[in-house]
C-alpha cells in the first residue's frame, strides 16, 4: 500500500485521502484483490480515526471482513487497542461483524472474553447478533471454555445466566448446544471447571459449578465423557485431588512445602468444597465414564425392529408435517379451528333442537304381590319403564300393590334431544365425533415443540366437554352409552396425540 495512504489514514486525513484516490481511481480495488493487507480501514481502525473508519466503510465495505498480515480484521484491531466507540459504530453499520474471525479463528467475543476487559461490550455484541454465542475457535472451544480457560469467572457466570434468560427463537437449542459443547478434547465446560479447580481454588469452582448447574436445569449432560472416557465425576473423585496435589507438592522447594503443610486448615476446607462439588454431581445424577453407556446412535438403528405398517404411517405423517411452509401450516391451523367450533357447536344446537321443558313426570315403581302379610315378588319393570302408581286398592282385595322403590320419570327432559332416539341421528353423533377428535388431533401436530402445548390440556378438557354435552342431550345415560364411549376414546386418543408430538 502507498506509503502517503498509511499516513493519511493514521491521521484520519479525509481530503489528502481523496487526492490520491483521483491520482488513482481503482487505488482500493487494488488493496482490495490482496488476501491479506492492512488496509486502510485496519489503520484507522488502529488509531481509532472514527471519521475515516465511516468513510471507509461506506466506500469499502469489505475492508471490515478483510485479514490483514498478522490475521486481525479492523474490529478486532480496534478492540486490541481500547477504542470502544469505533468497535461499536463499526456494529452499527453492519452486526455480523460481531461472526468475523480472525487468528486462530476468535471473534471479537472471544476476544472480549479472553482479555476479560470492556465487559459493557459483552452484551452489546450478545444482543446485536446472539447467533455468536455459538461460534467455536480453532480449537473448537466456545467462550465458556474460553472463559474458564483464562480464568475469567464472573464472565463464565454472566454468559451461563444470558443463556438461562434470553427468550430469542433458538434460545433453547443455543442453550443445549452450548453447555454440552465438547472441545478438541471431548471437554464439556463441566469437564474444564472441574479440571480448573487446583489452579483457581475448590471456592470458586465450586460457586461456578453450582452456578452452571442451576442455570443449566435439565440441560447440561453431567455424563459426557471426553476423549479420555471420563466424565465430570471420575475428574472429582477424591484420588485425583490427591494425585494433582502431590503432583504440585513434588514441583516445589522445601520452603513452599513448610508453608503448604502450615495451611492445613485450608487444604481441609478445600476437602469440603471438593465434597459439596460431588455432591451437586450425585444429585444431578452423575455417573463414572466405565458406569454411562458407550450406546451410540449407529447401535441405535441397528436395535429397530423391523418396520411395521404403524410406524410407516407414522414416519410417513411426520415428513409430511415437518415440509410444511409456514403459510400452508397457517392455513391448515385455521381449518382445523373451524372444525373443531363447528362439530362442537353442533353437539350444542343438535339437528331436531332440545327439549325446552320437562315432559309430563309419573311415578314409576317396582311392585311385588302381599298374601297375608308376606310379599313376593310378580313382576319387575326395568329400569326406564313409566308406569303410573295406582290409587284403587283396598284392605279386603286379596292381591294388593305395595310400592318400595319409587322414583319419578318424565316423558322428556329438558335440555335433551328431541331426535336422540332416531337413528339417523346416532349416525350423525358419531361422524360428528370423528371430525371433532381429527382436528383436534390435527391442531396438535401443528403447533411447534415447546411450552406452548402446555395449552394442548385445555384441548383434552374441551374434549370431556364436548363428551359430557353429548351425555346432556341424551337425557337418558343408558342411551348415550355408545356416544359416551366414543366421546371419550377420543379424549384419550388426543391425549396420546399430545405426547406423541412431543417426539417429533
Amino acid at each position: 500500500m502507498d506509503e502517503r495512504m498509511r499516513q493519511f489514514a493514521e491521521n484520519g486525513d479525509i481530503n489528502a485521502f481523496y487526492q490520491l484516490i483521483r491520482e488513482d481511481v481503482k487505488l482500493l480495488e487494488h488493496i482490495d484483490e490482496l488476501p491479506f493487507a492492512d488496509t486502510p480501514l485496519h489503520i484507522a481502525a488502529s488509531a481509532g480515526r472514527i471519521p475515516f473508519a465511516m468513510e471507509m466503510m461506506g466506500l469499502k465495505p469489505s475492508f471490515a471482513r478483510k485479514l490483514n498480515q498478522n490475521g486481525f480484521s479492523p474490529i478486532h484491531l480496534a478492540l486490541q487497542n481500547g477504542h470502544i466507540e469505533l468497535v461499536r459504530r463499526l456494529l452499527q453499520i453492519d452486526g455480523d461483524l460481531v461472526h468475523v474471525k480472525g487468528r486462530e479463528r476468535l471473534t471479537p467475543l472471544h476476544y472480549i472474553v479472553q482479555s476479560g476487559k470492556h465487559h459493557d461490550l459483552l452484551e452489546e455484541f450478545l444482543l446485536i447478533c446472539p447467533d455468536s454465542i455459538v461460534d467455536v475457535t480453532g480449537r473448537n472451544e466456545t467462550a465458556l471454555h474460553i472463559a474458564l480457560k483464562y480464568n475469567k469467572l464472573e464472565v463464565f457466570k454472566f454468559l451461563v445466566t444470558w443463556l438461562g434468560v434470553i427468550v430469542y427463537e433458538n434460545a433453547k437449542l443455543y442453550q443445549r448446544t452450548v453447555l454440552n459443547w465438547k472441545d478438541d478434547e471431548g471437554n464439556t465446560v463441566l469437564h474444564i471447571a472441574i479440571r480448573v479447580r487446583a489452579r483457581l481454588g475448590l471456592i470458586y469452582i465450586t460457586q461456578v459449578v453450582r452456578h452452571l448447574l442451576a442455570w443449566g436445569y435439565n440441560f447440561v449432560d453431567v455424563n459426557h465423557k471426553n476423549l479420555k472416557g471420563k466424565t465430570a465425576w471420575d475428574i472429582v473423585q477424591p484420588q485425583v485431588e490427591n494425585r494433582e496435589n502431590r503432583d504440585i507438592l513434588q514441583g516445589q522447594t522445601q520452603v513452599e512445602i513448610r508453608d503448604i503443610l502450615q495451611g492445613q486448615p485450608q487444604v481441609k476446607n478445600g476437602e469440603i468444597q471438593n465434597r459439596e462439588i460431588r455432591d451437586m454431581l450425585r444429585r444431578a445424577s452423575a455417573k463414572s465414564g466405565s458406569s454411562v453407556s458407550t450406546f451410540n446412535r449407529y447401535e441405535k438403528y441397528q436395535m429397530l425392529p423391523e418396520s411395521s405398517c404403524f410406524q410407516f404411517l407414522e414416519t410417513d405423517f411426520k415428513r409430511e408435517i415437518r415440509k410444511l411452509s409456514e403459510e400452508r401450516r397457517s392455513m391448515l391451523l385455521v381449518v382445523a379451528v373451524l372444525l373443531v367450533t363447528v362439530s362442537y357447536q353442533a353437539v350444542l344446537s343438535p339437528p331436531g333442537g332440545l327439549w325446552q321443558d320437562d315432559g309430563k313426570c309419573f311415578n314409576t315403581t317396582e311392585v311385588g304381590s302381599s298374601t297375608n302379610g308376606t310379599v313376593h315378588m310378580s313382576s319387575y319393570f326395568p329400569p326406564g319403564r313409566r308406569i303410573p302408581l295406582t290409587n284403587n286398592k283396598t284392605e279386603n282385595d286379596p292381591t294388593y300393590l305395595t310400592p318400595f322403590n319409587s322414583t319419578l320419570a318424565c316423558e322428556h327432559k329438558a335440555g335433551s334431544a328431541i331426535a336422540f332416539e332416531d337413528g339417523l341421528f346416532q349416525v350423525f353423533l358419531a361422524c360428528n365425533a370423528i371430525i371433532f377428535l381429527i382436528s383436534n388431533s390435527l391442531i396438535i401436530f401443528l403447533v411447534p415443540n415447546g411450552y406452548m402445548k402446555v395449552l394442548f390440556f385445555a384441548l383434552n378438557y374441551l374434549c370431556f366437554s364436548y363428551s359430557y354435552a353429548q351425555l346432556a342431550i341424551a337425557g337418558d345415560p343408558y342411551r348415550a352409552y355408545m356416544a359416551g364411549i366414543l366421546t371419550t376414546i377420543s379424549a384419550l386418543f388426543i391425549f396420546i396425540a399430545q405426547l406423541l408430538s412431543w417426539k417429533q
